[in-house]
C-alpha cells in the first residue's frame, strides 16, 4: 500500500514522505487494511523489530486525533518514553500538542488539567494519573500499549490495571497493543476483544545459526570484518559490561576504526 492511499490527511503523509517513507510494509499495510482507522475496534499487532510497528501506530494516533480525539502511548522505561516523546514532536508543526509523563516533577508542572494532544508515558506513571488525575484522560481516543508481552512479567498488574482502568472509566477508548514477542497472543486478544494481526514478516531477513570455535574472537573478528564489508552494522552481546568494553576496544584496534567509528 502506498502513503497516498492511507485514509489519512495530506498534512501527515507529507511527515511520511519526508522521512522517506512512500510505501508501507506489510504488517503496516495489515493494520490499514483491518479497519482500525475506519471503527473503534481493538488490534494486538505482533510482528519482529524493526517491522513498523511505531509508524503503525502513528496512523492509528493521527487517525484518532483527526476526529477530535486525543492519544496515549504507554511504554515500559522512561528511555523509551523520551525517545518516543522525540519522534512524535514533529507533529507538533501540524499544531498537535506532544507531552510526557515519565517522574514526579513532570506533573508539579500542571494543575488540574494536561493539555495534550500525543501523551508519552511510563506504565507507572500512567497508573499512577488514573488514581489522582484521571479527567487528565478525558476525550482520549486511542490507548498504545507498547510491549504488550510485559503483561506476563513482574510488570503485568500495572498493565493490566491501566488497561482495565481506561475501559471502566472511558468507555468506547480504542485500544492498539504492540509486542515483537508474544507468547499468549491470541489470549491477550480475546482479553481485549482484539483483532490479532500477527506477522513474521521483517525488512532485513534473519539467519540463525551457531558458530564453533576454540578462539571466540577470532570468530567474532570474522563475522564483523565479514558484516562491515558487505556494508552491514554488527551487534554483539557479551556477559558482562567489562566485557563489552574489552571486546569493543580491541575490535576497534584491529580494525583500525577511527575514535568518530569507534
Amino acid at each position: 500500500m502506498l502513503v497516498d492511499e492511507i485514509p489519512i490527511g495530506e498534512e501527515f503523509k507529507k511527515i511520511l514522505r519526508s522521512e522517506n517513507i512512500t510505501k508501507l510494509y506489510p504488517p503496516q499495510e495489515s493494520l490499514v487494511r483491518s479497519g482500525i482507522l475506519e471503527t473503534n475496534g481493538n488490534v494486538v499487532l505482533s510482528t519482529p523489530t524493526a517491522s513498523g510497528k511505531t509508524i503503525a501506530a502513528e496512523i492509528a494516533m493521527i487517525k484518532t486525533l483527526e476526529r477530535g480525539k486525543r492519544a496515549v502511548y504507554i511504554v515500559p522505561l522512561r528511555s523509551l518514553a523520551y525517545e518516543k516523546f522525540l519522534e512524535f514532536q514533529k507533529y507538533e508543526s501540524l499544531g498537535y500538542k506532544v507531552r510526557i509523563e515519565i517522574g514526579d516533577l513532570d506533573s508539579k508542572r500542571y494543575k488540574k488539567f494536561l493539555d495534550f494532544d500525543i501523551l508519552v508515558a511510563t506504565a507507572e506513571k500512567c497508573d499512577s494519573i488514573l488514581r489522582s488525575r484521571p479527567n487528565w484522560f478525558e476525550d482520549v481516543g486511542i490507548l498504545v500499549m507498547d510491549e504488550i508481552h510485559l503483561l506476563g512479567t513482574d510488570r503485568g498488574p500495572v498493565y493490566e490495571i491501566i488497561i482495565s482502568k481506561f475501559r471502566k472509566l472511558f468507555g468506547g477508548i480504542q485500544i492498539l497493543a504492540l509486542s515483537a514477542t508474544i507468547g499468549n497472543a491470541v489470549e491477550i486478544a480475546e482479553w481485549l476483544n482484539a483483532e490479532l494481526i500477527r506477522s513474521e514478516w521483517r525488512p532485513v531477513p534473519l539467519r540463525e545459526n551457531v558458530e564453533i570455535g576454540k578462539d571466540k574472537y577470532k570468530k567474532i573478528r570474522e563475522i564483523v570484518e565479514k558484516s562491515l564489508s558487505r556494508g552491514g552494522q554488527v551487534l554483539i552481546f557479551v556477559n558482562s559490561r567489562r566485557s563489552a568494553e574489552a571486546v569493543a576496544e580491541k575490535l576497534g584496534n584491529d580494525l583500525k576504526f577511527s575514535e568518530n567509528e569507534f
